[in-house]
């Protein structure tokens, strides 16, 4: 029998209407969460991704862009906290990163981005119609 943990490990704000069609400009709080798998002596950790890596590798150029429209609040210390108390040694771990969301976002964002700098007719001209 498998069992699920599931963990908060922070979250992102980003305007309302990218995850929900017609919600409007209100900035929200997006959680994130992480999910620990454990299946007789394995144990496996589903993780959104958010992290300090998240923070260094968007620190510069276009990805600069998407820090700062959505940003990531992430509590290192909680995440010691819950690997200490419920993960095997770091030998014994196997992780799924589960960036999905992020880069959904993204593609949304650019989207977005693009309808606003071109009017309608210019993208479809663009698409051969």
């Amino acid at each position: 029998m498998a069992k699920i943990t599931a963990f908060e490990t922070g979250w992102c704000t980003h305007i309302s209407c990218i995850a929900l069609k017609g919600a409007g400009l209100k900035v929200c709080k997006f959680p994130a969460r992480a999910w620990l798998l454990e299946v007789g002596d394995k144990r496996w950790l589903w993780d959104t991704g958010y992290s300090s890596w998240f923070e260094h590798y968007t620190q510069s150029g276009v990805f600069r862009l998407y820090r700062q429209v959505t940003p990531v609040y992430f509590d290192p210390q909680q995440a010691h906290r819950w690997c200490d108390n419920f993960l095997p040694p770091a030998s014994q771990r196997k992780m799924l990163m589960r960036l999905f969301c992020r880069i959904f976002t993204l593609i949304i964002l650019l989207a977005c981005v693009i309808s606003l700098m071109f009017p309608a007719s210019v993208l479809v001209k663009a698409g051969g119609k």
